[in-house]
């Protein structure tokens, strides 16, 4: 049976709604229904084993009112567009402080692209989005894994990867840009 994205996640930091808001969200599936999907549960949660039959609970869910398993939600958070993800400061603000004892203020970072979203490439940029194959552009532009938050945008400027400044060496970059 695939794991669920929820019931294990419960436990630790953060609140339940947003552990399991998240993945939703990023599957496509509305998150507006949550208050009266919890109030379904009502009936069957078993106070000695409440972990267990909130789990239970979610696995009978069907439709708009599921929870999408861990292979489906890693599939879609690395395909999913997320530059024009409705919530995508607020998404973006939590990974960046998460874990973290000290917040870092972002209010004044701005979103930047690691591979270029302009049409008009450089020949650097077009020869190695060449060289890592067809349509590598069109499906990884808008997410996670090319977005980053700086303080620097102006200045790095649709560079090459090693000149930009984004990634100070080859072994910080993620798979799909080495």
């Amino acid at each position: 049976m695939p794991q669920t994205y929820c019931p294990g996640r419960l436990r630790g930091s953060g609140t339940a709604g947003r552990k399991l808001c998240v993945p939703a969200a990023v599957c496509g599936i509305p998150t507006n229904t949550l208050n009266k999907t919890f109030a379904t549960f009502k009936g069957g949660l078993k106070k000695d084993r409440y972990l267990e039959s909130i789990q239970a609970s979610f696995l009978l869910l069907q439709s708009y009112r599921r929870f999408p398993t861990d292979d489906e939600f890693k599939r879609e958070l690395q395909t999913k567009d997320l530059y024009n993800f409705r919530s995508r400061s607020y998404w973006l603000r939590r990974l960046e402080n998460y874990g973290r004892r000290e917040r870092v203020a972002i209010d004044e970072y701005t979103i930047e692209h690691i591979m270029p979203q302009n049409e008009k490439l450089s020949a650097a940029w077009r020869t190695e989005l060449v060289r890592s194959g067809n349509g590598i552009h069109q499906t990884y532009l808008h997410t996670l894994g090319n977005l980053t938050l700086t303080g620097y945008n102006s200045d790095y400027c649709d560079k090459p990867l090693p000149t930009s400044g984004i990634y100070q060496n080859a072994a910080s970059r993620p798979a799909h840009c080495a």
